[in-house]
């Protein structure tokens, strides 16, 4: 049962960084983040004001790394830590961590398409 360190890598880490909101990771950890559909949007659209699809694929196949640390972690135990995030995760905790993102990274993709159309 080994302790690691996950070293998250743009842009899932500029997203990450981009919803720390509610106070700072330093202090309050996970809770510091928002990981809700319009601050995701916000972070997505925030250089070009569209989402770039390749930006999405690329934080969607670095959630499912994620999902692979947390499988392990389930299976063999142990922990891991996201610096940026100041969070120490065991499997399930993980798990659901990555289904968050995943889940307002879905919804925000369709916000934005949704204010574009009716814009």
């Amino acid at each position: 049962m080994e302790d690691h360190q996950i070293a998250l890598d743009y842009p899932l880490l500029g997203l990450i960084k981009h919803c720390e909101t509610l106070c700072e990771a330093a202090c309050c950890g996970v809770d510091a983040f928002d990981f809700s559909p319009i601050h995701i949007a916000s972070s997505l659209i925030r250089y070009t004001g569209k989402i770039e699809s390749e930006e999405v694929d690329k934080v969607l196949s670095q959630l499912r790394n994620l999902d692979v640390e947390a499988e392990r972690l389930t299976r063999d135990g142990g922990t891991t830590s996201i610096e940026v995030m100041n969070q120490v995760f065991n499997g399930p905790a993980l798990f659901a961590l990555s289904a968050t993102i995943r889940d307002s990274l879905t919804k925000a993709v369709q916000l934005v398409a949704d204010v574009q159309r009716f814009s």
